[in-house]
């Protein structure tokens, strides 16, 4: 069964349109947040180190790939929210602090958001 799943996956990407295939990303990078929040909170500092850490990956990608692509006149805006989104990581992680995550998941739900409501207009506009 296990093995099914990844096929699917590996397909999926590969049929995904780059816009679709970055709200995975973003819906991960919010659940990873997440959950480090709650770690945090329960004093589980080695639970919430991982998934603050595959989260830092996630925005640093996400960083550079948005950097790149210049079709789209927010791409600059994008990465910067993304780096400040990272920088914010840093400090929650090193302060133990979960207070400081809650403006994280805001912006990083937010995007999300905003990247759901693009590929259903897409989608829509494509019919």
């Amino acid at each position: 069964m296990k093995r099914g799943a990844a096929l699917y996956t590996a397909y999926a990407r590969e049929i995904a349109t780059p816009e679709a295939a970055v709200l995975p990303l973003h819906e991960q990078l919010v659940r990873s947040v997440l959950i480090a929040w709650q770690a945090i909170s329960d004093k589980d500092f080695p639970l919430a180190h991982g998934h603050l850490l595959a989260a830092q990956e996630v925005l640093l990608v996400l960083a550079k790939n948005a950097e790149a692509d210049r079709s789209f006149a927010g791409s600059e805006n994008l990465a910067g929210l993304y780096e400040w989104c990272r920088d914010e990581l840093v400090a929650a992680n090193l302060q133990k602090d979960a207070a400081q995550l809650a403006p994280v998941v805001e912006v990083l739900s937010g995007v999300r958001d905003a990247f759901v409501e693009g590929l259903q207009a897409h989608t829509a506009g494509g019919r």
